[in-house]
């Protein structure tokens, strides 16, 4: 049987009650700074999805949905071949328009639907990635809708940035992939069949 020692100078006592008090504190200490990060990370879930549900990005997620279910040339004079085929050359043709020194307004339009929803997606993946959000909060962000524009708009738009760019973008590819392993861990990135 396991015997403590009863303490039986005051000052054993002193220390006693100094080291539960220690212990008491620490403990609260503890819980508080894991309430204080519990609070802190659902301020920044509440700040996301209020991102998320903004006006303006309903509005980017509804004009690259619209535009990629266009049957409107926009910016390829290829006649229609398929769907896929047809939104890919409009890729690339925007791609070569918003490159221009005289891109056109809806071009313009255009990229700064993508540049919202691509960053969007994007501080999020990096959020996720970097354990700043508990596994909760990041399956919800996940499942955010807006993920399929994502993939079959947004990301074949940067890929056509890229493909136009004389240079390769590293950290461009680098946050594609960040996207595509947060986002869609079990597909490959999206890919723009080689120019006709």
């Amino acid at each position: 049987m396991l015997s403590l020692p009863v303490p039986l100078d005051p000052t054993d006592w002193i220390q006693l009650t100094v080291a539960l008090f220690t212990g008491a504190a620490a403990w609260a200490a503890w819980a508080s700074a894991r309430a204080s990060k519990r609070a802190s990370e659902a301020n920044l879930f509440s700040s996301l999805v209020a991102q998320y549900s903004a006006p303006e990005m309903l509005e980017a997620l509804r004009a690259l949905e619209q535009w990629r279910r266009s049957l409107t040339p926009d910016f390829t004079t290829s006649r229609r071949a398929g769907a896929g085929a047809f939104f890919e050359g409009n890729v690339r043709g925007w791609a070569k328009n918003i490159s221009s020194h005289d891109a056109s307004e809806q071009a313009q339009a255009l990229n700064q639907q993508r540049r919202r929803v691509t960053q969007f997606f994007s501080l999020v993946a990096r959020l996720i990635q970097e354990g700043e959000l508990t596994t909760g909060f990041a399956d919800e962000l996940r499942e955010l809708s807006g993920r399929h524009i994502l993939y079959q708009v947004a990301i074949p738009m940067e890929l056509a940035l890229q493909e136009v760019s004389a240079t390769s973008n590293v950290a461009a590819m680098r946050r594609l992939e960040r996207l595509r392993s947060v986002f869609f861990p079990d597909r490959p990135l999206p890919s723009l069949p080689p120019a006709t």
